[in-house]
């Protein structure tokens, strides 16, 4: 999440053009945010990877959105793009809490994934 943050800041336009058409940089690097939750959440053996997913695909789908309709609003395709993350962070803080919560209960959790061999 921190480096999908990083790599929109750095390839955001200039703030007067910013999201006034599709922001390639930003749906690139959404794309391959996407791919890399869809790559944990098929390994995940929790429930919170794949709701993370299922909210950034919300995310990409709003590039999609200002493709098929260009004259979107400029503040609500901003809306659509970055809001998505607030509801993203707070299930990794739910998962952490949760994963603290099992460590502190039993002092073991077991692995996040069907394939690691950790215990």
């Amino acid at each position: 999440m921190l480096c999908g943050v990083l790599a929109t800041r750095m390839t955001n336009s200039a703030l007067p053009v910013r999201y006034r058409s599709l922001e390639w940089p930003t749906l690139i690097v959404d794309a391959v945010v996407l791919i890399a939750f869809l790559a944990i959440s098929v390994k995940a053996d929790r429930r919170w990877p794949m709701a993370v997913t299922s909210i950034h695909a919300l995310t990409v789908g709003a590039h999609a959105v200002k493709v098929v309709s260009p004259e979107l609003i400029r503040t609500v395709y901003w809306m659509m793009t970055n809001l998505w993350v607030y509801p993203q962070l707070a299930l990794l803080a739910a998962g952490t809490l949760r994963h603290r919560a099992r460590l502190a209960g039993s002092g073991a959790d077991r692995s996040w994934s069907r394939f690691s061999t950790r215990s």
